[in-house]
């Protein structure tokens, strides 16, 4: 059976790409964020970058992965997750990578779940006390958190 499998496959690329509730979805804020401002801090603050908020999701995302499937590592500290640098050290060409790896992210979510059925689940997840559900929940709710990070830093003047 694949119904709870299912609802988070559709709620996965609402977040992503589609229509969630709460407003726009992650690729959406990602693509309207003006290019000059992803690697600039707010100054006078302890704020992370655009770009490092970005990375920060994708390692969250990576730590999904190598919870559902074998094939996948993750040896990122929590600190490690918002270096941007470790996707493309290049400034010219690192905006445009974070944005391919979340798609490869998305996609071998999507194809892991998709060749699932529902007792994934309800797996312990390795290394922690709780379950695959709760991980995919957490990891949802995250992204949405940081797109409205992404989205409030991408407005400001600075």
């Amino acid at each position: 059976m694949k119904k709870g499998v299912n609802l988070f496959i559709n709620k996965y690329n609402k977040v992503y790409k589609g229509s969630p509730w709460y407003g726009d979805s992650l690729m959406s804020i990602l693509n309207k964020v003006d290019p000059g401002k992803v690697f600039v801090k707010p100054s006078g603050k302890k704020t992370n970058s655009i770009a490092e908020i970005t990375a920060h999701i994708i390692g969250w995302r990576e730590f999904l992965l190598s919870r559902i499937s074998e094939k996948h590592k993750f040896k990122l500290t929590q600190k490690d997750t918002f270096n941007w640098k470790r996707i493309d050290k290049n400034e010219k060409t690192a905006w445009k990578n974070l944005l391919r790896k979340m798609d490869v992210v998305q996609n071998e979510i999507i194809k892991i779940l998709n060749n699932s059925d529902d007792e994934i689940l309800n797996l312990k997840v390795r290394d922690r006390k709780f379950k695959i559900k709760y991980l995919l929940d957490g990891v949802l709710q995250h992204d949405i958190y940081h797109i409205g990070q992404i989205a409030a830093l991408n407005k400001t003047q600075y």
